[in-house]
């Protein structure tokens, strides 16, 4: 199933925020979903402990960089869209979950800045493309 990763190593551009807007809105149309809560500062996690979860998304909260890629394994074998939430660094975890993605979303504020750390994440999602995906 399709796998979407929201990325940027720029913190506070919105990756959470996007990618619980795209989760409710898949899991409001019937779709089973699974976030995954790749960020060490969980937010995902702490929206879902919340009342308004729907019933048919499901949160993957214990995450590192030895377990993410088995964690997307698994859940896309589980969920009709696995979305991943990864932190606002470069890391391990990210180039990983990138190379399991069949969609990377990079959000992006309307500043120089945001849009320079966009340009690292694409640059990122390119050399994992050349890597064999």
């Amino acid at each position: 199933m399709p796998t979407i990763v929201f990325g940027s190593p720029k913190g506070g551009a919105g990756k959470s925020t996007s990618a619980v807007i795209l989760a409710t809105e898949l899991a409001g149309q019937g779709a089973s979903v699974t976030i995954i809560d790749a960020d060490p500062n969980k937010p995902v996690s702490r929206w879902a402990s919340r009342p308004v979860k729907p019933a048919n998304l499901s949160v993957v909260a214990d995450v590192t960089e030895d377990t993410i890629l088995d964690q997307v394994d698994q859940a896309s074998r589980q969920a009709a869209f696995v979305i991943v939430d990864l932190e606002g660094t470069a890391s391990l975890i990210v180039g990983y979950a990138i190379s399991r993605a069949d969609l990377v979303v990079i959000p992006t504020q309307g500043s120089l800045l945001d849009a320079t750390e966009a340009v690292k994440a694409i640059r990122l999602v390119r050399n994992m493309d050349k890597d064999g995906r």
